[in-house]
């Protein structure tokens, strides 16, 4: 008798916990939290939109700030810009001047000769002593010793 007690005892306790950890389906008022976490995530959706119209929103501030304080326009004034070489200075008296065949190029601006010239689509240089650079927006073709242009090719970047 006391082993079919203890029998009966022990299954009444494996069955018990597993009965009490069951829950409904839903909560306790009869419904389930799927609105609720549609609502949620269609408000992180519209806050994380509502960011990325602040974030566009400063930039603009920011581009226009700098415009009207520092006369900032997207370029560097009395700067070319060598693609893989960065940003160098140019003497006022050549800046933004255009260039044509038969001119002589300063010595200042062969600094950064354009060596591999079959990459960007240009010509072969006319001989040895012919090489072409960057200048401003255009590939002008020089003398490399005394700067004589051969060619220009110009809006080139």
């Amino acid at each position: 008798m006391k082993r079919q007690l203890l029998i009966a005892a022990t299954a009444l306790s494996l069955t018990v916990p597993a009965v009490s950890f069951a829950q409904p389906y839903g909560n306790a008022h009869g419904y389930d939290n799927r609105y609720e976490e549609r609502q949620d995530k269609i408000e992180r959706k519209a806050a994380k939109a509502q960011r990325k119209a602040d974030r566009l929103r400063n930039r603009a501030e920011r581009r226009a700030y700098l415009q009207q304080n520092y006369g900032y326009r997207g370029e560097r004034q009395g700067y070319y810009y060598a693609p893989s070489r960065g940003y160098y200075q140019v003497s006022p008296q050549y800046y933004n001047r255009g260039w044509t065949q038969g001119q002589y190029l300063p010595r200042n601006l062969m600094r950064y000769p354009i060596r591999d010239w079959h990459r960007y689509g240009l010509m072969a240089p006319a001989d040895r002593n012919n090489a072409w650079f960057f200048v401003g927006n255009d590939a002008v073709m020089a003398n490399i010793h005394n700067g004589l242009i051969a060619t220009v090719t110009y809006d080139f970047f």
